[in-house]
């Protein structure tokens, strides 16, 4: 006689037929997904961004050794800057400086209020996941927020794509 019963070797074939089975593409619920892609492995994976705000990139920066933090609205598949916050200004984001409302404290710059440019608004964002101190991805919602970790897609070095779809 099998180890397991006709229920239980229907309920195994049914799970089995299940993760078989494709998932669902991103938006056929009329919501955007995030996409993160490591070309590297060739790991793809998604974040659902119903009921997402801004999403922030947060990650140590090497040189000056401070925090840094860039948060995007995702509007139509594309990342809009909505604020900007470091602690050094010899950081500037991506090289160029925006046209904002900029705090500037004993240790902290805070760019908020920004108006972007059309070449500040970016189709996908490209990174490289970090070697000193692991950087963070927050999705802000109107519930809430969620941190995940940019080495759960990656190792150190690895390059990193992050699209909306």
């Amino acid at each position: 006689m099998s180890a397991l019963s006709r229920q239980g070797q229907f309920i195994l074939l049914m799970l089995l037929v299940a993760l078989c089975l494709p998932l669902p593409a991103a938006g056929e619920d009329g919501g955007r997904a995030l996409f993160i892609f490591n070309p590297r492995t060739g790991l793809r994976a998604s974040l659902p961004l119903t009921n997402v705000t801004s999403l922030t990139l947060k990650f140590f920066h090497s040189y000056d050794c401070v925090w840094i933090e860039e948060s995007f609205r995702p509007v139509g598949g594309k990342f809009y800057p909505c604020e900007v916050s470091y602690g050094a200004d010899t950081y500037d984001y991506r090289d160029q400086r925006y046209a904002s409302r900029a705090r500037v404290g004993a240790h902290q710059v805070h760019l908020t209020d920004i108006k972007p440019r059309p070449s500040d608004v970016l189709a996908q964002i490209a990174t490289r996941v970090a070697f000193t101190k692991p950087q963070q991805l927050i999705l802000h919602t109107t519930k809430g927020s969620r941190a995940y970790l940019f080495t759960q897609w990656g190792r150190p070095g690895e390059p990193l794509v992050l699209s909306i779809k």
